[in-house]
């Protein structure tokens, strides 16, 4: 099993986490603790590495302990310490993903742009619920934009989502989506 030599980006909730992290001026053989702390909404979780042997730290979170993060986004810090001494290393956000063996019913996996745009896209067919009629983007409410407005959040949503669509085409190695047309 290839383990990564630096923290995710993202994990699923639920399933094993398993990297490394070289810090020469504080190698676990000479005491130095590697603590990493991620917080979410009130959140908090605290995993600490071991000794790997080979001068790095390894930090593991078990499948058990990573399905008590929630879905979303955690900043985290990491630090060492010895003795009395504590630095931090560290500072940086990951995504906790959802894991679908999990999920019953109800499950949404649309984006937060996507549910935006699905919404605007409703008031503009005259299909809106009573909730989305009343959808909140920043300080105003769908319910009381002008349609010139309705339109600019719209075209702005759908920038952002086909953002996000390329953005997954790429890390899933298939083509952007650009098109490059020639005319001879």
């Amino acid at each position: 099993m290839n383990i990564n030599t630096t923290e995710p980006d993202a994990f699923v909730a639920g399933n094993t986490v398993k990297f490394t992290k070289s810090l020469p001026d504080y190698l676990p053989a000479d005491g130095w603790v590697l603590s990493y702390a991620f917080v979410k909404d009130g959140d908090q979780q605290l995993v600490t590495a071991t000794d790997n042997g080979d001068g790095l730290h390894l930090i593991t979170i078990s499948a058990a302990d990573s399905a008590k993060f929630k879905d979303g986004i955690y900043h985290y810090q990491a630090s060492v310490s010895k003795g009395g001494e504590r630095y931090q290393v560290v500072n940086n956000r990951l995504e906790v993903k959802p894991n679908f063996a999990t999920q019953t019913k109800g499950f949404d996996s649309r984006s937060h742009v996507k549910k935006v745009l699905d919404a605007l896209e409703a008031v503009f067919e005259k299909k809106a619920t009573k909730d989305q009629a009343s959808y909140t983007i920043g300080d105003k409410s769908i319910s009381r934009l002008t349609p010139a407005e309705l339109i600019n959040w719209k075209n702005h949503y759908q920038r952002l989502y086909n953002a996000e669509l390329k953005s997954e085409r790429i890390k899933n190695g298939e083509a952007a989506g650009n098109k490059i047309r020639v005319r001879f």
